[in-house]
């Protein structure tokens, strides 16, 4: 039976013989103890290669010590984590557009980026379209100026590139409900003493609902001859 390097023990490698004695199972269990410890200190130790599973304080640490200076303690963990991943691929493409979008969408996921020459804008300038959809955002989102978010991404962007515009919108989920009613009434008011003619008075229509109603008012007066 084949046993993965964390479940090996002394005694399966070892002549049955020996293995079934006391004082090798003893040992057997003894350094596996060990082993299992040693093991989890090293998967501890995994902070690049896990950066899916490292807490957040990790996160705040590898901040600092990268330099990322689009990090903010504010964020939330998985807004963290996106841009610490990928923090190292937006220091190799620096001056790109690349860089930028990278470094937004790790903040803003599906956010977008045009060029000027793609919305008729200023020559060297750029928007950015930001989505505020993702449920990893932490409300309430500051809308900051075009010239405070080109602080943040002042070193991703080239240099000769401005930032000209921001939109932020979000996408929500809503259900439409309408309805109505119609109503039919009619009022009947008799006056023996002027007793004339009477005139009824009402109103139809339909939809969802709909409702009938007659009311008669009798109001005896002096007796009629």
């Amino acid at each position: 039976m084949t046993k993965s390097l964390r479940e090996a023990m002394v005694t399966d490698g070892i002549p049955r013989v020996v293995a079934a004695q006391a004082w090798a199972q003893a040992l057997a269990i003894a350094l596996g103890t060990v082993h299992k410890k040693t093991m989890d200190y090293a998967d501890g130790s995994q902070i690049y290669t896990a950066l899916d599973d490292v807490p957040e304080k990790v996160l705040d640490a590898l901040a600092v010590s990268w330099k990322i200076d689009w990090y903010d303690t504010a964020y939330s963990t998985e807004q963290k984590r996106r841009i610490v991943k990928s923090a190292l691929t937006v220091r190799r493409l620096m001056g790109t557009v690349e860089a930028v979008k990278l470094q937004v969408g790790a903040i803003y996921p599906g956010t977008t980026l045009e060029e000027w020459f793609q919305y008729d804008g200023t020559p060297g300038c750029f928007r950015l379209n930001v989505n505020l959809t993702d449920e990893s955002i932490i409300p309430p989102v500051v809308m900051q100026s075009p010239a405070a978010i080109e602080k943040k991404i002042v070193t991703a962007k080239r240099w000769s590139a401005h930032l000209e515009g921001v939109d932020y919108w979000e996408e929500t989920e809503a259900a439409v409900c309408a309805g109505g009613y119609a109503a039919m009434s009619a009022t009947l008011e008799i006056w023996p003493e002027l007793t004339e003619s009477l005139e009824v008075t009402g109103g139809a229509g339909t939809d969802a609902l709909s409702a009938t109603r007659q009311i008669i008012e009798i109001y005896p007066g002096e007796e009629m001859g």
